[in-house]
């Protein structure tokens, strides 16, 4: 298992993207996070657990990392 520290105003759909390159790694998040539901609310700072093996979309994947894109389309917290 690897993880994954949730980023300000992620939300699943986001981090699934960014660990597997694809929303299909949704499936992988919510297996692998016995307490996670696809309508949770991440919080930053969180720890996820993925299977970092199986990534869907390498190709997107790296170039998210080299180009230090943080795919990041959740609601932004409100004070």
């Amino acid at each position: 298992m690897t993880e994954y520290y949730v980023r300000q105003s992620q939300n699943i759909f986001d981090v699934a993207m960014t660990v597997h390159g694809s929303i299909e790694g949704l499936y992988d998040l919510l297996i692998s996070n016995d307490d996670l539901s696809i309508s949770d609310t991440l919080q930053q700072k969180m720890t996820l657990e993925y299977h970092g093996e199986e990534c869907i979309n390498s190709d997107l994947v790296t170039y998210l990392e080299e180009q230090n894109i943080i795919v990041a389309n959740g609601q932004l917290p409100t004070s």
